[in-house]
């Protein structure tokens, strides 16, 4: 069992569940708990009930996947039952996933929430609610959302984070992130956008039509934007690396451009949670394939030209 320090955390393991990924109820979190994974996030909870997108509404694609979701989850209240049932019986760090859809629900959902949580992980990045921006590329909102959480929270606070395809605009949140104090970065969400046409049936095959792109293809944007963020904040922030994580590998790469530990959600809707153990094994052989004696020791050691 491989053991990582994240922030305040020492994990007996360095995998968690990407958020969304078979975490919406007390029975699937408890597998989760009960499996190899370190820690522990919920579903994305939002002040009101949703029922989230009409279906078909998610694909996996040899080991790709898309979805729309539109972030189903029982609300808020809900929620915080689940995880104080949760937290009674595990001792693994819960990372409580929600969103508010404005500052009022913002600080409500903390406010709520944080007697439950290890960590409120804020999702500012959710790509598949019909006719709503992400926030997260708003510096403006960004900066009054974690602001108004921050108030009515003595927890932690992660960020889940969409893919920065522009530097500039990923540096102007790092500068956000500074300044309000966020405790960890989850990198990344999926790439937005994104259509899956099935052309021997000439079908768009998501019944809203758009969704986002999550598993092998974003391995890439994944390790630039950690690499991005580890050299920004110079190591202190941890970071959990995200998207795309199919192996042990690649969970070494991203470690080797920043990340301390990791997430991954299409592999676990492939695999169940043996993919954890699977994983962290593939991760332990390849730290002593390259002489690194911990995880810690290989975190942002990627070499340069």
């Amino acid at each position: 069992m491989l053991k990582a320090k994240l922030g305040e955390y020492e994990l007996d393991g360095v995998f968690t569940n990407g958020s969304g990924a078979n975490d919406d109820s007390l029975d699937k979190l408890l597998q989760i708990a009960d499996s190899r994974a370190g820690f522990i996030t919920t579903k994305t909870t939002t002040f009101l009930p949703r029922p989230g997108n009409p279906g078909p509404r998610f694909y996996i694609l040899g080991n790709n996947a898309i979805n729309a979701m539109g972030l189903p989850n029982p609300g808020y209240k809900e929620m915080a039952r689940i995880v104080s049932e949760l937290k009674t019986r595990t001792k693994k760090p819960v990372f409580v996933s929600m969103s508010g859809f404005n500052l009022e629900e913002s600080g409500e959902l903390a406010k709520t929430l944080s007697p439950a949580a290890d960590v409120l992980e804020v999702n500012l990045s959710c790509p598949n609610l019909m006719g709503k921006s992400q926030i997260i590329y708003n510096p403006e909102q960004t900066e009054a959302v974690l602001k108004e959480i921050k108030k009515n929270t003595n927890k932690k606070i992660a960020v889940k984070a969409a893919p920065f395809l522009d530097p500039g605009m990923q540096n102007e949140f790092c500068e956000i992130a500074k300044k309000v104090g966020v405790d960890f970065i989850v990198a990344i969400n999926t790439v937005g956008n994104c259509m899956y046409i099935d052309a021997d049936r000439e079908k768009i095959m998501l019944k809203p039509k758009w969704g986002g792109l999550g598993g092998e293809a974003l391995k890439m944007i994944g390790w630039g934007n950690v690499r991005r963020y580890y050299e920004f904040f110079k190591g202190s922030v941890p970071i959990i690396g995200c998207g795309g994580i199919v192996s042990g590998k690649d969970a070494f790469a991203y470690a080797l451009a920043g990340a301390n530990a990791f997430a991954s959600a299409t592999t676990l809707y492939k695999e169940g949670v043996g993919c954890f153990g699977r994983m962290e094994d593939e991760l332990e052989a390849e730290l002593k394939k390259h002489n690194y004696a911990s995880l810690a020791d290989a975190v942002g050691k990627a070499k340069e030209f």
